[in-house]
């Protein structure tokens, strides 16, 4: 039912799809492996979807995430009907800071690569135009790497920013985490889900074009011009 209610071409869909690709115990998730006794825990890849989508809708505490997973439909679809509480959602950022902040911010490294997302408005580009690309437009490696920094650092911010809310919802409770992660574990998470490879269905390159895909760089006196 909840499926007929989200687009084929929603968001939430690409996030799914992209978590589902991830080896989550490589990446230091904790409890990435379900153990055999006890009841079993909630899977990381779950609240790594949450968080991806939270970060996605400007979600700015972990209780107004617990309340989006009740009545969002998206966010009931990502989740399979799941609904942790805000304890949990929060505990797992405490436990898992520098692998989560690594993932979320790849994950927006190669959203807006794919032109699913751009800028801070999230929308979805379903035109197919095959073009030229200026050399202006093609980001080389060394730009990628910095844009990555950056796609941390900001989801850093967005972590802090969940603490802080967290403090001022409970105050006097268990308080906020233990922060986004040294500059060092977040710098080898990357480097782990770098090894990983990209979940995409092609392969990565050392450039890349900043239009729509399929585009490649061309020699002006090369360069076509189509009315």
């Amino acid at each position: 039912m909840l499926d007929e209610l989200v687009g084929q071409d929603a968001l939430v869909r690409v996030v799914d799809a992209w978590v589902q690709a991830l080896d989550l115990k490589a990446l230091g998730f904790a409890k990435a492996q379900a153990q055999r006794l006890g009841t079993p825990p909630y899977d990381p890849g779950d609240l790594l979807r949450l968080y991806i989508w939270g970060y996605l809708s400007a979600i700015r505490s972990s209780r107004a995430l617990e309340r989006e997973c009740h009545r969002n439909v998206e966010c009931m679809w990502l989740l399979g009907r799941l609904a942790p509480d805000h304890k949990t959602i929060a505990e797992f950022r405490r436990q898992n800071t520098a692998a989560l902040v690594a993932s979320c911010a790849a994950f927006v490294q190669f959203a807006r690569a794919s032109r699913v997302i751009r800028g801070s408005t999230v929308a979805i580009d379903g035109s197919k135009v095959q073009a030229v690309a200026s050399r202006k437009a093609v980001v080389g490696q060394r730009e990628l790497a910095a844009q990555a920094q950056r796609n941390a650092q900001e989801i850093a911010a967005y972590l802090r920013l969940l603490d802080s809310r967290d403090g001022e919802d409970d105050q006097g409770g268990d308080g906020p985490g233990d922060g986004p992660g040294t500059p060092d574990e977040v710098r080898a998470a990357l480097e782990r889900l770098k090894a990983q490879g990209e979940p995409s269905p092609t392969k990565p390159s050392n450039s890349c074009a900043a239009t729509r895909a399929p585009s490649c760089a061309v020699s002006p006196k090369h360069a076509r011009c189509v009315a």
